[in-house]
């Protein structure tokens, strides 16, 4: 018997013509906002749309102090209380729908970029030397893919 382990199928990161250089290292050497540039857009407005509502809650939020005060002294103005009251109640739809926008926009464009990277992936497969798909086995390649 011999002290060497059996040689494993090489790892889904090294298949292909550069092997050892693994997703992860280009990942790194590009730089994440290079991978995402495809749906930069999409990113950009979720991001844009998830602060908008962040402010209009915080700013609903706020609206709860003038609102006591008004309630509490003894000049009461019904009118601006409930004009307050509405400004909160707008703030808090506006929080609402931007988030929702953000999540909508952030998952389609999730979606997208799993698209793109399945098909460059499955494109760069398609290239590799037949010997290599053959040692690294289909079980491997399909979880890569999946």
């Amino acid at each position: 018997m011999s002290d060497r382990a059996p040689s494993s199928p090489p790892h889904a990161d090294e298949v292909g013509p550069t092997s050892g250089a693994g997703v992860a290292d280009a990942a790194e050497d590009a730089g994440l906002w290079s991978i995402v540039s495809p749906v930069r857009r999409e990113v950009s407005v979720a991001m844009a749309l998830a602060v908008l509502g962040g402010v209009a809650w915080i700013a609903s939020i706020l609206l709860i102090l003038p609102i006591s005060r008004e309630i509490s002294s003894d000049s009461r103005d019904a009118a601006r209380v409930w004009w307050l009251v509405a400004l909160g109640l707008a703030l808090v739809s506006v929080a609402f729908l931007c988030r929702s926008f953000a999540f909508r926009a952030s998952h389609l464009g999730a979606f997208r970029l799993e698209q793109i990277l399945r098909t460059e992936l499955t494109d760069h497969l398609a290239e590799v030397p037949l010997g290599s798909v053959v040692t690294t086995g289909s079980g491997a390649l399909k979880k890569l893919v999946l």
